[in-house]
């Protein structure tokens, strides 16, 4: 039940569906106040353009670090969505890199891998991973000697941390996920008892990061990286009634 309030809580509360339900509220109010009109572009214009999202990206996401891991350590890889039917790669953008950059740590500190997620999609995320494992990536000399480990019930975040509580021996983990993600991830992670070495990846924004005259121009991209620190903020707001952050 949580998981689908939340997910209909983002489709109509986040971009696209917040900027929809702008055009409708200024539809209905526009003959009593022209003012929701106004309020209403404007918010949709700041909602559409990467200027308005590098900031409270960089909030999010930490300056970009190369962490020394340790051999008491897990390499723990949070999976980030898989489609059905594709033959070669599984993954989106933001899963697969953050599936290499986990099994480029495994592989050269030589730790066990524990890769979650379960999605609510035909294939899981643990199927998809193992599939690139084993197929895409060893028919290109990736290393097949890692300890594979697949936790595949998982629907969010939290569940990746309890369901990982119970599997893991040590509380010791490298942490990959998206930059984005990383805030969210280790304070549901500690609150499940785990020391956390943070690797995070897939970062959305430059480092350093100049403002370009196009990144004022509404945008595909710049609606992305909105809906991306608004779907974080709301999903770090969301484990207060959890009571698992302040």
């Amino acid at each position: 039940m949580i998981y689908t309030l939340s997910k209909l809580f983002t489709a109509i509360f986040l971009p696209p569906g917040l900027l929809l339900l702008i055009f409708v509220f200024s539809i209905i109010f526009f003959k009593r106040a022209k003012i929701f009109l106004y309020i209403g572009l404007s918010i949709s214009y700041l909602l559409t353009t990467t200027a308005f999202a590098l900031y409270p990206l960089k909030l999010l996401e930490q300056e970009p670090i190369k962490p020394i891991l340790t051999n008491e350590q897990s390499v723990v890889v949070l999976g980030g969505g898989a489609y059905n039917g594709h033959p070669h790669i599984s993954f989106g953008s933001d899963a697969l890199k953050r599936a290499i950059v986990g099994i480029s740590y495994a592989s050269r500190y030589d730790l066990p891998l524990y890769f979650t997620g379960g999605g609510d999609g035909i294939i899981s995320e643990a199927d998809a991973f193992k599939e690139l494992f084993h197929g895409t990536l060893k028919e290109i000399g990736v290393n097949q000697n890692i300890e594979i480990n697949l936790e595949q019930t998982s629907l969010n975040t939290v569940e990746n941390a309890r369901n990982l509580r119970n599997i893991l021996h040590s509380n010791e983990i490298a942490l990959v996920t998206s930059a984005y993600h990383m805030k969210r991830a280790e304070l549901i992670f500690k609150h499940f008892g785990f020391k956390v070495t943070k690797v995070p990846t897939d970062y959305k924004r430059d480092y350093p990061s100049n403002l370009k005259w196009r990144d004022f121009l509404p945008s595909i991209g710049g609606i992305y990286k909105n809906y991306i620190y608004l779907h974080e903020v709301v999903g770090i707001l969301s484990l207060m009634p959890q009571r698992i952050w302040p």
